[in-house]
């Protein structure tokens, strides 16, 4: 499958807008199997986004981390450990 082709449905010709679908969306026809994404695909979106979400997590600490010590060095009377 070339990326340039339009994927589209070839029961209703609207656009296939989730390729994880194993239907259409707007006429619950069955899609072709070379319309949809591979497993491998779906495994390496996943990984991706798990990566993606740890990296947020560890950025957050360290940012709640630097705003407590602000806060506890600048005096605030705000700060409770």
């Amino acid at each position: 499958m070339t990326e340039d082709r339009k994927l589209e449905c070839p029961s209703c010709s609207r656009p296939i807008f989730n390729r994880r679908l194993p239907d259409c969306e707007f006429c619950g026809a069955p899609l072709p199997e070379e319309l949809l994404m591979k497993e491998e695909e779906q495994d390496a979106i996943h990984e991706e986004r798990t990566t993606r979400d740890a990296l947020q997590r560890q950025r957050d600490r360290v940012k709640e981390r630097e705003d407590r010590r602000r806060r506890r060095d600048s005096g605030d009377a705000a700060f409770f450990p």
